[in-house]
């Protein structure tokens, strides 16, 4: 009876036919393009330092506690942990079928329990779930016109990663290379023991008098208004006019010990882009967005900030992960 209704009917069948296709056209157009599918795996990552510990330390006092607390995880399958100097990365891996979402709670409770037997002076044990998807959609080089890279830096930090952030799909974007700057205590030996202190109690009085604390609510009729002691030191000068008293009841200003100065923090990572040194941003999508569309706003947006910043920041794009996806479907598509 179909076959009878589609012969009697030819234009009918041919609309029939031609709407499914185009249907399925539309569906094609629209549908993410990606390497890998949606895919939880079962396997959570354990990331602490203690920093100036050797390598050896760290496994001793760091990661065999961990590994011994973390062996009690129901549903674990294997555990296995790197120890570098000062730092220690532990990887759990579960069956699969696992409920992570508990497992990831049961690990923070053993992380609770554990971080207060590690040494003084550790960092805090962080989890991290493994995502194959958190490799970078794009990796952004920034540099300084003038060779400054302090200043392609701070301009990174505040203004191309915060336009970058506000692009549609953009889940984080990470900053790498470069060093911030930090404020520096040069403390003269001679002069602090003259002075009747020790390096320890200067460092107690430097802790408490560099805070930022909440002092309380102003009440004004109908209107509240928080009330917060600025204690924090940002410059040189300030921190050198610091008063700090001795045993003997004398005060003194951090200057007559001591030398302040603002300079580079020591830098932990390098960036480069063909041979220069410069500042990276890593750029990573949102769940279940696109690479292949990200790329496409990114590139965009990014056209849009060399454009605004020609002649003081030369924007490079030294990765792109939408590449090899094209590529992939290109070669697919010829083959076919």
């Amino acid at each position: 009876m179909p076959i009878r209704w589609a012969i009697a009917r030819p234009v009918a069948t041919l609309m029939l036919f031609a709407g499914l296709l185009l249907f399925g056209l539309c569906a094609s157009l629209n549908l993410p393009l990606d390497f890998l599918p949606a895919l939880s795996v079962p396997t959570l990552t354990v990331s602490t330092s203690y920093p100036g510990a050797s390598a050896e330390e760290i496994r001793r006092l760091i990661a065999m506690p961990l590994e011994d607390a973390f062996a009690s995880l129901k549903g674990i399958h294997a555990l296995r942990s790197v120890s570098r100097g000062g730092v220690a990365v532990i990887a759990l891996d579960f069956q699969w079928g696992t409920n992570m979402t508990l497992s990831g709670i049961q690990a923070r409770e053993i992380i609770d329990g554990a971080y207060p037997l590690l040494p003084q002076g550790a960092e805090r044990p962080r989890l991290l779930p493994l995502d194959p998807s958190a490799r970078p959609v794009l990796i952004l080089g920034v540099a300084s016109c003038d060779a400054n890279l302090q200043t392609a830096r701070v301009m990174a930090d505040r203004e191309i990663r915060s336009a970058l952030q506000q692009v549609d799909g953009v889940g984080s974007v990470v900053l790498v290379g470069g060093s911030e700057p930090e404020l520096r205590l040069e403390v003269d030996e001679e002069r602090l023991a003259a002075s009747g202190l020790t390096i320890e109690e200067v460092a107690a009085f430097l802790a408490s008098a560099n805070l930022d604390l909440p002092a309380g609510i102003v009440t004004d009729g109908a209107r509240e208004y928080p009330v917060r002691t600025d204690g924090r030191v940002a410059t040189p000068e300030e921190l050198a006019g610091l008063l700090v008293s001795t045993s003997s009841g004398r005060t003194l200003p951090i200057s007559a010990f001591a030398r302040s100065r603002m300079s580079p923090k020591e830098q932990s990572s390098l960036f480069m882009v063909n041979g220069r040194e410069s500042i990276g941003l890593l750029i990573r999508a949102r769940g279940g967005e696109s690479p292949v569309r990200l790329s496409e706003r990114l590139r965009e947006e990014i056209a849009r900030l060399s454009s605004a910043y020609e002649g003081s920041l030369e924007l490079t794009v030294v990765e792109d992960g939408a590449q090899p996806i094209l590529g992939a479907i290109e070669s697919l598509i010829f083959a076919a």
